[in-house]
């Protein structure tokens, strides 16, 4: 007489973890049957939970979802923006994306305000390329009109003359650092109020 197996089919559904125990067979042909059967189960427990989700989730609790998926967008394009305008040396559009009484601490200093900011950004040597390279981006939503953002930053640094026209030698990255950014929301949309970092690895 055949040994009986024993099977179980786990199944991930959005609300819980269901466990079906698929049965006791003594038959390869009454196991592939039993498997079908539990797969069709599975599936109409998913549907149920998808609807349950979402067909009676309020009008207003989908809109928020909404509304904070959009702004966590918004966030952090302006987080990549800022490092690809920094690398690119277009300051211009970088300075345009702290508000007025931001601060930028860098290399020791409080760059205050677009103003401060485009000042510092000025004195960057032509020749100096970069490459920021942002992970592991987190955002806190506080309320309305203030978010908060952290993550790493990784930045390959070449120094020249003058801007290259190619490809420049490879070194290691120059440092492996923690931000912290703080934003708030103005009539235009959200800007830079505070902009922080923390080497954890640096050369």
């Amino acid at each position: 007489m055949p040994t009986p197996v024993i099977s179980w089919l786990f199944a991930r559904t959005k609300s819980k973890l269901v466990i079906f125990e698929i049965c006791r067979v003594d038959h390869a042909a009454s196991f592939s049957e039993a498997i079908l059967a539990q797969s069709k189960l599975m599936q109409e427990t998913r549907s149920n939970d998808n609807a349950t989700l979402g067909g009676r989730m309020p009008d207003s609790v989908k809109a928020s979802m909404r509304a904070d998926h959009t702004t966590h967008h918004q966030i952090e394009r302006i987080i990549y923006s800022f490092f690809r305008y920094l690398d690119d040396q277009r300051y211009d559009e970088l300075t345009a994306l702290f508000a007025p009484d931001g601060i930028w601490h860098r290399a020791g200093k409080a760059l205050r305000g677009p103003q401060g900011v485009k000042e510092a950004m000025a004195t960057r040597p032509v020749g100096f390329t970069t490459r920021h390279l942002i992970t592991n981006v987190v955002i806190d939503l506080v309320d309305n009109d203030e978010a908060l953002a952290s993550y790493y930053m990784t930045v390959f640094v070449h120094e020249g003359e003058q801007r290259p026209k190619g490809p420049v030698p490879l070194d290691l990255p120059l440092h492996v650092s923690v931000f912290e950014q703080r934003f708030a929301r103005s009539a235009t949309g959200w800007l830079i109020k505070n902009l922080s970092g923390v080497a954890t690895f640096q050369r």
